[in-house]
């Protein structure tokens, strides 16, 4: 550690502060530390703070220096402090508070055995009385790195003067306090200072007393000062992105923002000057938008006061809580977080699905569930906006703001992108004429009379789907319906439409039409100006493209291992990027279900996909695709160029999951082993593979540049849609499958509530029968069960959607009889939901549950 001539320089900058100055110095002037140099910088102070001052000079001059600062504000003070400041670290103390008498000894011991840039300690918080109040970290580990430990900047206090920070890191770094900043001044310098620290440490015992804000201070009244907080904000955003990490830290970044803004929301209740409260709502919504826009936590990790902004955010939510008087917000949270669960929300839309019309020519896409515009629905939304048919064209997005850039950034205009579960977006649920999506709508759609729905799905399938699944055939409700409700399905060859009619329960219930046709994004393989300007646009010519696109892991959609997967994801993109050349450019994309956060992780030669292309067009760049059991290996086939299967848990996933197809007998390498893979990767004598006739057949289905045409033909012309219709365009065709034999359905309870028993009932001879089970009863043991039996099955959402008048007739109904037909067209639209398209059948309720007991009761 260099030399210099205090360990310690303690910087307190005073203003009026004659009442508490002196019991301050006395705690710093008895600092057990040797060599502490304590800078006390007065900020034109007008009370007797100055001969106060003076006095520990005169008395101490080996220790104190005193400066005058004249610019007013704090920061001005501290900055002039951190001129003459000469100690190996620098800290910070308020005129008003104190410290104990070991506090910088302690931080600078623990500084000099870690060799840490910052040291931060615990506190007490005092109020007027003399109450103390013990705040304390309380990590199992006390020394951390930023790269490892990215939640660190959220963690440590927003505050300077608990903390110690290394002299070079400070000027170094040239870091100063904002002179523009009135409040959260400290918290950018922190920012910053942590930013360009490699080791910050932590001593757990309470070694400063903070005497909390008076009723007359910042965060205590409401003030145009607290817009310094969005200005703070704003600040450390666009340092971080300066110097090229705010994507790493978004999230992080983003969890203190909220904490910010939530604390000064709570902190209205009680206050006056509603404009300014309301305007900084405003303010922040913007300020969201600007930085994090579609951002959200998983609910797993979200602290109180994040619940507290998934349920307000920065809208009119919010802006109503302001409004609201203390008694009626809590109300207010009550409702929202009702709407949040889905009753209110059902019933919007309900509501909206009966009295708002279908609107002629217009389209809704959604690309797996708006988490991201790629595959099927972008290529078809683009060729229905260009192809000048005057349909009006919409996108449901998680991220609006991303979602538009990249549709501008392709050419692609007039589309109104949607945030997801928006009124809005229930609104275009509701009028909309036609709708594709590529996964699923949101389970409490209810497809009505004039709308037609398109399901791409999103792969050929590799890996057993729906009722196969060895562990997670649970999960089947989360597609089965929708397809039923489908008026279309497509099929990129005849192994995905038998797989997906036989293994989502279809056969026999389906009465859409099938469209047996190659998927439209597969055009880019054979795009030569597809390929020539994304490699431009990424900058990689002359370099080998290598991209890796793995599938998830983990027995069901909302049960994931993230643990398996940030193992098995992360540790070999690690041993990549250790292997890898300047001659190589390798980026990576983890399915869209994987939600592991990225930002600590740094790698030297390896990138995500970058966000201002669409997948396919990286795909399109690359020239060598890395998968395990992803569907995307037969669309990157149509490309010719290099596929390898790296499989390192290939045993224990074939054990849990099962295949349709054995990769060893797929025309591509496969490897377990990751020195061996890059070896054959890095290797220049490599071939692209070559397709057998045999592999071409069964999964390439025709020419993929007039498929978006053909589909898009399909589903905006009344003429393809008639029952047993087929027509052809070129190696391209529609099929019908329904044979409307179904005579009873049986509505049958969970396992633990009489399931076996209820089977008992059906009897064994299965045809014309239907079984159904609510998703809340179903399970894996169930469906063994039923499948054994040769029973067929549907496993329906739980819970209802109804419109305000649909429970208006319900309830009247369930009093006084009637009226009957009200409540039957009621349920008729919700049995349209859960199971669509079911025919004239007996149903026949062995459940228990009310509205599966109502059905029947009614429509028998």
């Amino acid at each position: 550690m260099e030399e210099h001539k205090a360990k310690i320089s303690v910087i307190v900058p005073f203003y009026n502060a004659e009442a508490t100055l002196e019991q301050c110095l006395e705690s710093l002037v008895s600092q057990t530390i040797d060599r502490i140099e304590i800078v006390l910088v007065d900020n034109n102070s007008i009370d007797g703070s100055w001969g106060v001052a003076e006095n520990y000079r005169i008395n101490y001059p080996e220790k104190v220096k005193l400066i005058k600062e004249e610019e007013k504000g704090v920061s001005h003070a501290r900055n002039a402090g951190l001129k003459v400041a000469e100690g190996s670290y620098i800290g910070f103390v308020d005129a008003d508070d104190f410290v104990a008498p070991e506090m910088f000894e302690k931080l600078y011991c623990k500084a000099f055995e870690s060799n840490s840039d910052i040291v931060a300690c615990g506190r007490y918080n005092l109020d007027e009385g003399g109450f103390q109040l013990e705040k304390t970290y309380k990590f199992k580990e006390t020394v951390f790195n930023l790269a490892e430990s990215e939640w660190i900047l959220r963690r440590v206090s927003t505050f300077v003067w608990d903390k110690i920070v290394r002299r070079e890191v400070v000027l170094g770094e040239g870091l100063r306090f904002s002179g523009n900043i009135g409040y959260a001044e400290d918290f950018v310098f922190l920012m910053k200072a942590i930013l360009n620290s490699r080791k910050i440490a932590i001593v757990d015992d309470p070694l400063y007393y903070y005497r909390v804000d008076s009723a007359g201070s910042i965060t205590n009244t409401i003030a145009d000062s607290i817009f310094d907080i969005i200005k703070a904000l704003e600040e450390v955003n666009e340092y971080f992105i300066d110097r090229g990490c705010f994507l790493k830290y978004q999230e992080v970044l983003f969890r203190i923002s909220v904490g910010f803004y939530v604390r000064r929301l709570k902190a209205f209740s009680g206050q006056g000057n509603r404009k300014i409260q309301l305007q900084f709502v405003d303010d922040f919504s913007k300020y969201f938008e600007n930085y994090f826009e579609g951002f959200s936590i998983s609910r797993r990790k979200e602290t109180k006061s994040e619940r507290f902004y998934s349920v307000v955010g920065s809208g009119v939510i919010a802006k109503l809580y302001v409004l609201l008087p203390r008694f009626a917000k809590s109300s207010l949270i009550k409702l929202v977080k009702k709407i949040n669960k889905g009753y209110l929300r059902n019933l919007l839309y309900a509501t909206l699905r009966d009295i708002v019309p279908v609107k002629k020519r217009t389209a809704l896409f959604s690309s797996y569930s708006g988490s991201g515009l790629s595959g099927a629905p972008c290529y078809l939304l683009e060729d229905m906006v260009r192809d000048g048919r005057g349909v009006k064209a919409s996108l449901l997005s998680n991220s609006p703001r991303k979602d538009r850039t990249l549709l501008k950034i392709r050419g692609v205009e007039g589309v109104d992108v949607i945030p997801n579960n928006s009124i809005k977006s229930l609104m275009a649920l509701a009028r909309s004429e036609f709708l594709v999506c590529n996964s699923r709508l949101p389970t409490f759609f209810s497809k009505k009379r004039g709308q037609k729905l398109l399901n791409t799905w999103h792969g050929t399938p590799v890996k057993t789907l729906g009722f196969n699944i060895r562990k997670g055939a649970s999960d089947v409700w989360r597609n089965q319906n929708q397809f039923l409700m489908s008026d279309f399905l497509l099929f990129p060859n005849e192994h995905t439409e038998e797989v997906m009619l036989r293994d989502f329960g279809l056969k026999g219930l389906y009465s859409g039409m099938g469209i047996l046709c190659c998927y439209p994004q597969n055009r880019v393989f054979l795009e030569t100006s597809v390929r020539d300007e994304a490699r431009k646009k990424l900058r990689v010519q002359g370099k080998k493209v290598i991209v890796y696109m793995p599938t998830w892991r983990g027995e069901k959609v909302g049960e994931l291992d993230n643990e398996t997967q940030e193992r098995l994801f992360f540790d070999f993109l690690h041993e990549v990027d250790e292997v890898l050349g300047e001659e190589f450019v390798f980026y990576y994309k983890l399915h869209q279900l994987v939600r592991l956060d990225a930002s600590s992780r740094r790698f030297k030669n390896i990138k995500a996909f970058p966000s201002d292309l669409e997948v396919y067009e990286v795909l399109s760049a690359s020239d060598c695709l890395i998968t395990d059991y992803s569907s995307v290996m037969f669309d990157y086939a149509y490309s010719g160029r290099e596929i390898v299967l790296y499989t390192p848990d290939y045993s224990d996933y074939k054990a849990s999951r099962g295949f349709y197809t054995d990769l060893d007998n797929l025309p591509f390498p496969r490897f377990s082993s990751t020195s061996c893979l890059m070896d054959h990767v890095k290797s220049s004598s490599v071939p692209n593979y070559i397709a057998s006739e045999e592999f071409s057949l069964r999964f390439l289905k025709g020419d993929p540049v007039g498929a978006a045409r053909f589909i898009n033909s399909c589903l905006l012309s009344n003429g393809f849609s008639k029952p047993g219709a087929i027509e052809s365009y070129k190696d391209f065709e529609m099929r019908s499958y329904y044979e409307g034999e179904l005579k009873e359905v049986y509505f049958l309870p969970s396992l633990e509530r009489g399931g076996r028993e209820a089977l008992e009932i059906v009897g064994k001879e299965t045809e014309g029968k239907l079984v159904v089970v609510d998703a809340n009863a179903f399970s894996d043991d169930y469906n063994s069960i039923i499948q054994d039996l040769g029973l067929q099955v549907v496993v329906v959402p739980s819970g209802t959607c109804f419109s305000v008048f649909d429970l208006m007739f319900i309830r009247a109904w369930r009093v006084m009889g009637r009226p009957r037909k009200m409540a039957r067209i009621a349920y008729l639209k919700e049995l349209n939901r859960i199971l669509p398209n079911i025919g004239d059948v007996e149903f026949v309720d062995l459940s228990g549950r009310r509205k599966y007991k109502e059905i029947s009761r009614i429509f028998n």
